[in-house]
């Protein structure tokens, strides 16, 4: 089978199984969200306390240093403006599918500017969707890294995007805006 067709046919064994067991539900944790408004993600509301800002700023911080490398190779493609698209995305059905897939995720968190995202939670409960999200394996979901399979964090890499939500959720839910040594 010449390189064109193998990629032809594992584009069409893709889109195959993307289509048969992607629901909501597995990209988003069991989380339902009324999809009807396919929007692009909207930015939060400016007005914040000083706490929060304070605290904002310090988990932006450790986001830039520490999270953003891993996020842009294992998140960008779905969850920022920064798509890069795959060679089967000419596939009549599976484009479609990458770009609803694209639409929906940005619709949740869109990584496109730094921290706190857009999309539509508050940037408290973006923190609690990524630990949960990262920490039980369910991003990238399952259908992307069938032929995406390098596109997946490391367990090191899982426990540097928990460790900085973890700490981010303490942050905000404490109201003390204090960098931990090392900020």
């Amino acid at each position: 089978m010449s390189h064109f067709g193998l990629k032809l046919f594992s584009g069409c064994l893709a889109a195959s199984l993307m289509l048969f067991t992607s629901t909501a539900a597995l990209a988003h944790g069991d989380d339902e969200h009324d999809m009807a408004d396919e929007s692009p993600a909207v930015s939060r509301p400016a007005a914040i306390s000083p706490d929060e800002a304070a605290a904002i700023n310090v988990i932006n911080n450790r986001y830039l240093r520490d999270v953003k490398p891993i996020v842009k190779r294992t998140c960008f493609n779905c969850h920022s403006d920064q798509t890069r698209y795959p060679s089967y995305y000419v596939i009549p059905g599976v484009k479609q599918f990458i770009d609803w897939d694209i639409r929906s995720a940005r619709k949740h968190i869109d990584m496109s500017s730094d921290f706190p995202f857009k999309g539509h939670g508050t940037p408290l409960k973006d923190l609690k969707a990524v630990q949960k999200e990262v920490e039980e394996g369910d991003m990238p979901p399952f259908y992307y890294t069938i032929l995406h399979w390098a596109d997946r964090p490391t367990p090191y890499e899982v426990q540097v995007i928990v460790r900085w939500a973890t700490e981010g959720i303490k942050l905000l839910s404490s109201g003390s805006p204090e960098p931990a040594a090392g900020q």
